[in-house]
Protein backbone atom coordinates (compact mmCIF):
# COMPACT_ATOMS: atom_id res chain seq x y z
CA UNK A 1 0.00 0.00 0.00
CA UNK A 2 1.24 3.87 -0.80
CA UNK A 3 0.57 5.98 1.78
CA UNK A 4 0.23 9.61 0.80
CA UNK A 5 -1.48 12.18 3.25
CA UNK A 6 -4.69 11.05 3.17
CA UNK A 7 -4.18 7.46 3.44
CA UNK A 8 -1.90 8.25 6.94
CA UNK A 9 -4.88 10.85 8.40
CA UNK A 10 -8.13 9.59 7.55
CA UNK A 11 -6.73 6.13 9.92
CA UNK A 12 -5.34 8.38 12.50
CA UNK A 13 -8.56 11.02 12.80
CA UNK A 14 -11.84 9.74 14.10
CA UNK A 15 -13.60 12.42 13.11
CA UNK A 16 -13.21 10.95 9.12
CA UNK A 17 -16.12 9.38 7.66
CA UNK A 18 -14.29 6.63 6.47
CA UNK A 19 -12.22 6.30 9.34
CA UNK A 20 -12.94 2.67 9.84
CA UNK A 21 -12.78 1.67 6.62
CA UNK A 22 -9.36 3.15 6.38
CA UNK A 23 -8.37 1.54 9.58
CA UNK A 24 -9.57 -2.35 8.10
CA UNK A 25 -7.70 -0.89 4.85
CA UNK A 26 -4.51 -0.10 6.56
CA UNK A 27 -4.44 -3.46 9.14
CA UNK A 28 -5.26 -5.74 5.94
CA UNK A 29 -2.24 -4.43 4.08
CA UNK A 30 0.88 -6.39 3.89
CA UNK A 31 3.47 -3.99 3.26
CA UNK A 32 3.33 -0.20 3.62
CA UNK A 33 5.10 2.09 1.95
CA UNK A 34 5.65 6.37 2.38
CA UNK A 35 7.85 8.42 2.02
CA UNK A 36 9.64 10.98 4.63
CA UNK A 37 8.09 14.46 2.80
CA UNK A 38 4.03 12.69 3.52
CA UNK A 39 5.14 12.16 6.60
CA UNK A 40 6.57 15.84 7.88
CA UNK A 41 3.32 17.14 6.21
CA UNK A 42 1.42 14.85 8.03
CA UNK A 43 2.91 15.97 11.16
CA UNK A 44 1.86 19.31 10.67
CA UNK A 45 -1.11 18.40 8.94
CA UNK A 46 -2.33 16.59 12.49
CA UNK A 47 -0.67 19.31 14.38
CA UNK A 48 -2.72 22.13 12.61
Amino acid sequence: MLLDISGLLCPLDQREPLHAMAVSCYMDAKRRISHGFVIAELVALANA
